[in-house]
């Protein structure tokens, strides 16, 4: 949600749009964020000024607590493309029976 503020909302003129979407799908919840913004392209330098950190360790995060669960947390993010719009989708699933423990 931070990141389509910042990054990919900011620098949009006119409507700006994020859903949030939250469903039990399977053995566990789906959530997705869609917004209408400038789309993800890692390739490119951000112009808000991100550190460029934080995807990065989400993903770390998400593969330590993996190393304690047998059904994993998946995470996704890519461009939205379809019918020429614009913006970001980012996907979370979380398994009903994931566990942390702390050690």
């Amino acid at each position: 949600m931070e990141n389509a503020l910042k990054h990919g909302l900011s620098q949009v003129e006119g409507k700006k749009t994020v859903v949030i979407k939250i469903r039990k799908e399977g053995t566990g919840i789906k959530v997705r964020i869609t917004d209408n913004g400038t789309g993800y392209y890692p390739e490119k330098e951000s112009r808000t000024s991100g550190t460029g950190t934080g995807l990065k360790v989400l993903n770390q995060t998400i593969e330590i607590l993996n190393l304690q669960n047998a059904e994993k947390i998946t995470f996704s993010l890519s461009k939205k493309n379809k019918e020429k719009q614009n913006g970001t989708s980012v996907e979370l699933f979380i398994p009903f029976n994931y566990q942390y423990k702390c050690q």
